[in-house]
C-alpha cells in the first residue's frame, strides 16, 4: 500500500545525494533513477516503510 506521504530532500552537494539516495532506497524501490535535469540532479525512490521521496542536488536553482 502506497503511502499518501511524500517528502522532499534538498541536498547541499552531489556527494551528499550520492550518501542519501541508496541509504533511504534500501528496501524499498527506485522510481525515477538518478538523472540530470535543468536545475540539477534528482531521483524519486520509495523506502521500505512506503514513503515516496524526491531527493535531488540543484546548483542551478535561481536564488530568491
Amino acid at each position: 500500500m502506497e503511502s499518501a506521504l511524500s517528502l522532499s530532500l534538498n541536498c547541499s552537494t552531489e556527494e551528499e545525494l550520492k550518501t542519501y539516495l541508496p541509504n533511504l532506497s534500501a528496501g524499498g524501490e527506485v522510481i525515477y533513477p538518478l538523472h540530470d535535469f535543468f536545475a540539477g540532479k534528482m531521483a524519486v525512490i520509495r523506502d521500505k516503510f512506503g514513503i515516496k521521496w524526491t531527493i535531488g542536488y540543484y546548483p542551478n536553482e535561481p536564488v530568491n
